[in-house]
């Protein structure tokens, strides 16, 4: 898998995300291409798995074989499949095909090789369970999220987020909501939100996968003095969920959000790696020219006809004190 969070809180074999997509109507799609090939070097073999984003014209790339190092032409069926998806893609209406890898390693570089540009770092932190820390900090009072929070989400997110990381993500519509179909199998999803005289402040999703929790955390810059207690509290929730705390927790921190991964690491969680977020356009920018006159109603007003006076003939005289024109007969 190439997600790093992905791999370490719910690892999944591409032959079971496979079947479950068939079983469970509740799993997003996950297609499967195999590429089978000889050349000059060889025979070859490979497999890609897209997976489509629930309501979102857009997929992303979770699983790529053989491993780079393998050798054996692996680079050269990496271009090819990333070459081939990225067409269908395009051919089945998805406007943007995803992918997450770490940042400086041979994998991100052939995805740039076919089109891929990075537009965000993410760092991922985790916290081993032996150093889970002693929760002291007022826990901020959340609520569950709901579906009619979506439109506060959005503008929790576009306060946030840098204008160039949302063009990328095409204004991230509906990323921060719960979809059942984002889950399958052992792994949990729960959202909350903290809210203030009506307006959506932070967001906090947990996920509770088969081999460890991650934690993501959203909020305002205008009340980033409160990052502590969401951080504390999400925690909490965790806690609760799980009193056994058998399994490691990772959070998932932009770099624009260093505050929060600073905060993260007086918690005891330590920085695992940086991967990279990319992202390949299906779509360009079109202009379509006039190419006929399109006529348009015009409204002609008649004039009002103007009085002519014969300047040899008139004559004015006084009238109650003003001026009254005489009369001219021809």
């Amino acid at each position: 898998m190439l997600d790093v969070e992905e791999r370490m809180v719910h690892p999944r074999s591409p032959l079971w995300s496979a079947l479950l997509t068939r079983i469970l109507p509740t799993m997003p799609t996950i297609t499967t291409y195999l590429l089978d090939m000889e050349d000059e070097t060889g025979h070859h073999c490979g497999l890609i798995q897209m997976r489509t984003r629930p309501d979102r014209p857009e997929q992303d790339v979770i699983f790529l074989a053989p491993s780079l190092e393998h050798g054996n032409g692996s680079h050269a069926v990496w271009q090819r499949l990333l070459t081939y998806v990225s067409v269908r893609a395009g051919e089945y209406g998805y406007h943007r095909v995803y992918g997450r890898l770490v940042q400086g390693s041979d994998e991100a570089q052939i995805f740039r090789n076919v089109g891929f540009s990075a537009y965000a770092e993410e760092e991922i932190y985790r916290l081993d369970i032996e150093k889970f820390p002693a929760l002291t900090y007022p826990s901020l009072n959340l609520r569950k999220q709901t579906t009619a929070d979506s439109w506060s989400l959005q503008r929790l997110y576009a306060a946030v987020t840098p204008r160039t990381v949302q063009i990328a993500e095409g204004l991230a519509q509906g990323q921060w909501q719960l979809n059942a179909r984002f889950a399958g199998g052992r792994e949990r999803r729960a959202g909350y939100v903290w809210e203030r005289e009506g307006e959506i402040l932070a967001a906090l999703h947990i996920r509770f996968g088969k081999s460890g929790n991650a934690l993501r955390c959203l909020i305002h810059p205008d009340v980033d003095d409160q990052i502590d207690a969401l951080i504390e509290t999400g925690l909490q929730v965790i806690q609760k969920a799980q009193p056994k705390l058998d399994k490691p927790i990772f959070s998932n921190i932009r770099t624009y959000q260093a505050e929060m991964g600073t905060i993260l690491q007086e918690y005891g969680f330590e920085k695992v790696t940086t991967q990279a977020v990319m992202v390949k356009h299906n779509t360009v920018r079109a202009k379509d020219y006039l190419t006929r006159l399109v006529e348009a109603p015009i409204e002609a007003k008649a004039a009002s006809p103007t009085p002519f006076v014969n300047a040899d003939t008139a004559v004015s005289q006084k009238a109650n004190g003003r001026m009254k024109p005489k009369q001219v007969t021809e």
